[in-house]
């Protein structure tokens, strides 16, 4: 309770309980020397000033830490006040001086801020901030430069902390240059009621009730009166300080209408009132029905499809907070299984949550319903019952060099994790033989025959080929010198490929990127060891830095000779992939050219010959999405990261899911954005990471949307912060196409920077110079020449060196 109430008893016997504070009561900065601080003890005992370390502290110039400290001394009695002025003000302010400094030194641009052994006690200005010529505000157009503030009469405390913006008209009368004539004395009102607010409190269908409360010192009675304007029904009366605080009702909770509120002490007609206007309160009234969460666009039978659905006002899509009528989860007609749960729930605090199962590997549709307004939704959220665990988006055939050991396909997995004993890969040639004809199957066994129970494995028809197991003795080294190729030749920081972990040859995690080399692992009939065929030249992955984890699988073969690969350049080949027992998805490969070196497949059956050994649309839209359009992140203190994107989701509904990686565990998430009614256009999203510390740190950008459907930003590096050295705050957008702009932290007075750039091979491209003004510059380059690709940028300036990489579209 905010409100105090000083007993009858005590004011008869000439007590005051005036709030404890000792503040700046009178800042003076007149012509010349003529410069006065007054300080005002209203703790309510006297001050042994030097005892209890109470100083003046100067930040000039909108310096962040003291320029000067002058040190006080002496003893200041209960309600009087002290005066601390420059050694070369006139003999009028030096005759009420208590002190005087040659180092009082202001200019109406300079914080100066009271303080004592426990802390800071007041502060005129604002630290760390230079206004210009001064600090103005309405009402003290003279303000802190060649003028004069007195702390208004009705002060209690001073609540201004040096480092907010500072109004000095809130706290301060303001008067012309060298007006003395209150200096050495500070004039307190007897009675004030202050810090009057009115906070909303609840609603009830439209009608709000608020929360009305103040601060009274030194009351002349026990009640005081209230005019409130429009008033809803006889709110405006009398009423007891011990009524406070007071909650009223009837207001129009329509966030429009505007109330204002009067408080008068009753019998003390000296006593200082206060007012507040322009309150509106907002109190939704709900007239559809928003379903606010739904299930993932797929989900397993029998497993919980959580719904939420809440209340709202169409015209600004608010959630009604009293609604607490019932709502029903309603399955659209032609559905054939069971569904489990309660389908009718009472909301609360305008929403009601349900959890569902549905029995049946069928698409199933729901609607909501309360009885009175509609769903502001189409009326139907789909759910898919049948949910792949892995879908092929790619296959690289013939990709560069030796095909036994470089072909691969690309993967992405679905919402939920799988154990990679449960894959099975196959090759089938559809146009002869058995169907479906496997020639080629990759499996944790080593034994499946991939579809045809009556196919034998053997090393000319059906090869019957293992998948490298992590856990395994032999098999564990292979895998982790496998990996350390790959990630060497990319060069990424954090490492690009990762193989999965944990029992039965690792977990796959939903929705990540999967690589499967079909022979890498080796040749168990002829001596082709575990590896690539000119990894750097023919399999380079150094275009994906930045957009992993992509794990990666590897497969041991049994061709009876090394250069046999497992795609056929001659006829069309079914490539198929299954988890759990069940085909989820197959690439079909019907174009055969059999002359370029790599031809590509995707999982639209599109055909490109003579393409990149390594495509960059190998996982499709996942990790070149064309809507994500950059993402970039700077330190912004020592504790804080901020990231601003720029994505195009299309009218799309859902939550951005914010990830952070520190080198050396996996991405984790920090921070979540929810994301509705999605925008018809690219715009700019901002998330602050107030948790950060240590050495540098990658961020990604997860969006799903509210079918399951997930998509991923590329990842940025973010530098730890220093303000020592030279460095990048920002630098985007990344990827760009005709413009990339750069933010350039400097901290000394003036210096040249050079600026490289170079492709990943190192070859220059271009560099230039440009001359920094202290701060922060923005450079901007014309990149509209340049190639699409991955490029390198190096910035110098003096000893220090900042790189970084721009890709280019």
């Amino acid at each position: 309770m905010k409100h105090i109430i000083l007993p009858m008893i005590l004011l008869l016997a000439g007590v005051s309980l005036r709030a404890q504070c000792v503040y700046i009561s009178e800042y003076l900065e007149g012509s010349g020397n003529n410069k006065c601080i007054e300080i005002y003890n209203g703790s309510g005992a006297a001050l042994d000033l030097a005892a209890g370390g109470y100083a003046l502290e100067i930040y000039a110039n909108g310096n962040a830490a003291p320029t000067a400290t002058i040190s006080l001394s002496g003893t200041v009695a209960p309600g009087d006040v002290y005066v601390l002025c420059h050694t070369g003000a006139v003999v009028a302010l030096l005759s009420q001086a208590d002190q005087t400094s040659g180092s009082l030194s202001m200019n109406g641009d300079d914080a100066i801020a009271l303080k004592n052994s426990g802390g800071t006690l007041d502060v005129v200005g604002q630290k760390g901030f230079d206004p210009g010529l001064e600090w103005t505000g309405t009402g003290c157009v003279q303000g802190t430069a060649d003028g004069t503030l007195i702390r208004k009469s009705a002060l209690i405390c001073p609540s201004f902390d040096g480092l907010s913006a500072f109004n000095p008209s809130t706290e301060w009368d303001c008067y012309a240059m060298d007006s003395f004539s209150d200096i050495g004395s500070h004039f307190l009102a007897s009675c004030v009621l202050y810090d009057l607010s009115v906070t909303g409190e609840s609603c009830n269908n439209g009608v709000a009730t608020g929360l009305l409360d103040f601060i009274a010192f030194n009351p002349g009675s026990t009640g005081f009166s209230l005019v409130v304007s429009p008033d809803p029904g006889g709110l405006s009366g009398s009423y007891l300080y011990s009524d406070l605080p007071l909650s009223l009702t009837g207001f129009t909770g329509d966030n429009l209408t505007p109330y204002s509120f009067a408080i008068a002490d009753l019998s003390t007609p000296g006593c200082i009132t206060d007012t507040l206007s322009g309150v509106v309160f907002d109190c939704p009234v709900a007239d559809e029905l928003l379903i606010t969460q739904m299930p993932p666009g797929c989900a397993e039978v029998n497993s919980p499809l959580v719904f939420e659905v809440c209340a709202v006002e169409s015209s600004t899509g608010k959630t009604q907070p009293d609604y607490a009528g019932t709502i029903s989860l309603i399955p659209d007609a032609g559905y054939s299984g069971m569904v489990s749960g309660s389908l009718s729930q009472m909301a609360v605090n305008g929403c009601a949550t349900f959890s569902v199962s549905y029995d049946t590997p069928e698409d199933i549709s729901f609607t909501v319903d309360n009885g009175f307004f509609p769903s502001l939704n189409t009326g139907i959220i789909p759910v898919r019952m049948i949910c792949p665990l892995i879908v092929l988006t790619t296959a690289v055939i013939n990709p560069c060099g030796n095909d036994s050991q470089n072909e691969y396909f690309g993967a992405r997995t679905g919402p939920l994790a799988f154990s990679v004993d449960e894959l099975v890969i196959s090759s089938i040639d559809p146009a002869i033989g058995n169907q479906p004809n496997t020639n080629f199957v990759w499996s944790a066994s080593g034994t499946e025959k991939g579809g045809n129970p009556s196919e034998s494995c053997g090393a000319i028809g059906l090869q019957c080929n293992r998948i490298l197991d992590i856990n395994h003795p032999l098999d564990s080294p292979i895998i982790h010198n496998l990996l350390a190729q790959l990630n060497a030749q990319a060069g990424c920081t954090p490492a690009l490929f990762v193989a999965p972990t944990g029992p039965n040859l690792g977990t796959l995690p939903p929705h990540s990127d999967v690589v499967f080399f079909l022979g890498a692992g080796g040749n168990a009939s002829l001596p082709l060891a575990p590896g690539f065929d000119g990894l750097g030249t023919n399999l380079d992955f150094s275009g994906f830095c930045g957009q992993g984890p992509v794990y990666v699988l590897f497969g041991y073969h049994k061709n009876p000779t090394a250069a046999f690969g497992f795609f056929s350049n001659t006829a069309g080949r079914i490539y198929q992939i299954g988890a759990g027992g069940n085909i989820t998805s197959e690439i079909v490969y019907t174009n055969p050219i059999g002359t370029s070196e790599a031809e590509i497949i995707d999982s639209a059956g599109v055909y490109t010959a003579a393409a990149d050994c390594t495509p960059l649309d190998l996982f499709q839209d996942i990790l070149l999405a064309a809507e994500w359009l950059w993402l970039e992140g700077y330190s912004h203190d020592p504790h804080t990261v901020v990231l601003n994107w720029e994505v195009n989701l299309s009218g799309s509904s859902g939550k951005f899911f914010i990830e952070k990686h520190d080198g050396i565990s996996a991405f984790v998430p920090v921070g979540e954005m929810e994301i509705t009614g999605g925008k018809q256009e690219p715009a700019i999203y901002t998330y602050t990471d107030h948790g950060v510390s240590g050495a540098e740190k990658y961020y990604r950008i997860q969006f799903a949307d509210v079918n399951g459907e997930i998509s991923y930003s590329r990842i940025v590096e973010v530098s730890p912060y220093t303000a020592a050295t030279l460095s990048i705050l920002r630098a985007w957008p990344n990827p760009a196409e005709k413009d990339f702009q750069m933010e350039v932290l400097n901290p000394e007075e003036e210096q040249e920077i050079e600026i490289h750039f170079s492709t990943i091979a190192g070859n220059s491209i271009f560099f230039c110079k440009f001359e920094l003004v202290k701060g922060v510059n923005t450079i901007t380059f014309d990149i509209s020449e340049m190639t699409r690709g991955l490029y390198l940028y190096r910035v110098h300036a003096g000893g220090n060196v900042v790189t970084g990489r721009l890709s280019i579209q």
